[in-house]
């Protein structure tokens, strides 16, 4: 069983407060003494209230989140759990927030969440995405903790990187390139964002993703974002953004390639995104 919230640790705290008041007005006014004891019965009545309220089951931890019929039912019992873990979810540190998320990972495996699971095959991998998803990044955030550089192509675009990433190239297609760390370059270790050219696209975004070639299902969810103007499609939480040129003359991917011994770029990916610029039109 769960320890008690704070707002049960609260309300025993008023409750010995008042037994002492009680206990010195006893010995005051014996005369008193019945008076006393019902209150005492009506403040244990309503304790007991307040714990069953405040441990009652939520259903978002008792259910899958593909059990619910809609995203809405699904979005009130995530809050719900939420609000039975925190006292202020608002405030919470990056500390708690990533316990928290592994406790509801867990319990995707304990119930057998099937759709989740497979959607989130591994447990860092789940925790990676929704601290991500919970943070709120802008490009000045990681240019002010390391120099950052810009990438200027010669096929008509540049974008932004820390200087702890370092560029290089597919020997086997020029279209493409990858940013790794600087200290792995040489190692086995796989963590790197993926900038790639397609072919002149005749669909957009969407209608390319929607696709044979893609190779994604686009109702396990996307998000539709803007890119230096242009339309874009975000899969998995960001960690794949697909965009044509202004003119079509070509299709652009930037995704996160990781392993799950490694970190993933997630933060570095978003500066490509967000600092992403066409220079030749």
């Amino acid at each position: 069983m769960e320890g008690p919230t704070q707002k049960e640790i609260d309300l025993l705290k008023k409750l010995e407060r008042f037994w002492k008041i009680i206990t010195r007005t006893c010995k005051q006014n014996k005369g008193a003494v019945l008076m006393i004891i019902i209150t005492i019965w009506i403040l244990l009545f309503m304790y007991l209230l307040s714990y069953f309220y405040y441990n009652k089951e939520s259903p978002a931890i008792y259910k899958c989140p593909e059990a619910y019929a809609t995203d809405e039912e699904r979005e009130i019992a995530l809050n719900d759990y939420i609000d039975s873990e925190f006292d202020n979810f608002d405030n919470a540190s990056d500390e708690e927030l990533k316990k928290f998320v592994e406790k509801r990972y867990d319990f995707f495996i304990e119930n057998n969440c099937v759709d989740t699971i497979r959607d989130n095959p591994t447990k860092e991998g789940y925790v990676n995405l929704i601290m991500r998803q919970s943070t709120v990044f802008t490009e000045e955030d990681l240019c002010n903790v390391s120099n950052c550089k810009t990438y200027n192509s010669e096929l008509g675009f540049s974008f932004k990187y820390p200087d702890y990433l370092k560029v290089i190239y597919d020997k086997d297609y020029v279209e493409r390139l990858y940013l790794i760390p600087v200290q792995i370059e040489d190692s086995d270790t796989i963590t790197a964002v993926v900038i790639s050219l397609g072919e002149a696209p005749q669909e957009t975004p969407l209608e390319w993703m929607n696709g044979p070639n893609s190779g994604y299902d686009t109702s396990l969810g996307y998000e539709e974002i803007m890119v230096d103007g242009q339309n874009a499609i975000s899969v998995g939480g960001g960690n794949w953004v697909v965009f044509n040129h202004p003119t079509r003359k070509y299709r652009v991917s930037i995704a996160l390639l990781t392993d799950i011994e490694s970190d993933a770029l997630f933060q570095e990916e978003d500066l490509v995104v967000s600092s992403f610029k066409f220079t030749n039109f």
